[in-house]
C-alpha cells in the first residue's frame, strides 16, 4: 500500500493515500495521533496476533475500530456512510505504524 506520511505547514503529522485506503489516514490522524504509547501498544498487539499468542485484537477508538486476525488487519469507521475500510496485511500495518512513530517523534518543521 502506498502511503505519504508528512507533517504539515504546522507541524501536525498528516497521512495521504489513495480513496480506496482512506480509513487508515484517517485512523493514524484521528485515532492514533501523536501517542507515542498507544503506537507501541499497536504494534505488541499486531506481533503478539502474528505470532498466534493471541487469536483476534479489536479496539474502538475515537472514530474507528482496528481488528487484527491472524491474516490481515482491518480498519472500520464507526460514523461513515457507506462505511469506510482498509485491509492491509498485519505486516503492511506494522511499517505504516513504525513510520508514523518515526514522524512524530521528528523535530517539527
Amino acid at each position: 500500500m502506498e502511503i505519504e506520511l508528512y507533517q504539515d505547514s504546522d507541524g501536525y503529522p498528516r497521512a495521504k493515500t489513495t480513496p480506496d485506503n482512506k480509513a487508515i489516514s484517517w485512523y493514524l490522524e484521528g485515532d492514533v495521533q501523536s501517542n507515542p504509547q498507544w503506537i507501541n501498544e499497536l504494534i505488541r498487539l499486531i506481533d503478539l496476533v502474528k505470532a498466534g499468542n493471541i487469536p483476534y485484537w479489536q479496539g474502538t477508538g475515537n472514530a474507528f475500530t482496528l481488528i487484527l486476525a491472524s491474516d490481515k488487519a482491518r480498519v472500520e469507521s464507526e460514523f461513515a456512510t457507506p462505511p469506510i475500510t482498509t485491509e492491509l496485511s498485519l505486516d503492511e500495518l506494522r511499517e505504516i505504524l513504525t513510520a508514523w512513530l518515526s514522524l512524530i517523534e521528528s523535530p517539527k518543521n
